[in-house]
């Protein structure tokens, strides 16, 4: 399932650097959690393409994130939600952050997921992170963990659940916050980097 969600026409500019942009200001990749919020991310950032399927995994993410690369349609800003459905391998993260080098900001979503992998997967992308400078995290594990009514099944968003992710996104991609769900904010994204990095195994 593709959500594409352009609230506002960009212009077809580029600039200097390895990647042109796409269309949009900002791209989104992600798998039924995020398909739950695209109509959100749509009203936060004006300009998005929301790709978010359900079911999707890492080795899909990783193939559609290689061709946006080879054909130049990276944008600014990429928002990354991946690992809801199975184990994220070291070198997948290091792939996954490579592929990304060269985007302006890139924004990755941790895990509040019912499965054995979540903290694994959670410690692995605050490495991923952590190792890149145009990298933030959204600390979408503790939010949600100290939330209420946000899910219909511990894993799928809720209409207040959607606002939360989407105002925790946005507000690690610098786009303006919107009221809804802001009492849930607050997560200390670096002293959580900091522990799931320390967890990572060497």
């Amino acid at each position: 399932t593709l959500a594409t969600a352009a609230a506002t026409a960009a212009p077809n500019a580029t600039t200097a650097g390895a990647h042109a942009p796409s269309a949009s200001l900002a791209f989104a990749i992600g798998d039924s959690v995020m398909l739950g919020a695209a109509n959100g991310l749509a009203n936060a950032f004006g300009t998005i393409e929301v790709d978010a399927a359900i079911g999707r995994d890492v080795a899909t993410t990783l193939r559609l994130l290689r061709e946006r690369r080879a054909s130049n349609r990276l944008p600014a800003t990429v928002i990354v939600q991946v690992g809801n459905n199975g184990p994220i391998t070291r070198p997948q993260m290091d792939e996954l952050m490579q592929l990304l080098s060269d985007v302006n900001r890139v924004v990755i979503v941790d895990l509040h997921v019912p499965q054995p992998w979540e903290a694994p997967n959670n410690a692995m992308l605050a490495y991923g992170v952590a190792k890149r400078p145009n990298a933030r995290l959204v600390p979408w594990h503790n939010a949600a963990s100290s939330g209420t009514n946000l899910f219909w099944d511990d894993m799928h968003l809720r209409p207040e659940g959607a606002a939360l992710y989407v105002n925790l996104i946005a507000a690690q991609a610098d786009q303006p916050r919107h009221p809804a769900a802001r009492q849930h904010e607050g997560a200390r994204v670096g002293a959580f980097v900091l522990s799931c990095w320390e967890s990572v195994p060497r």
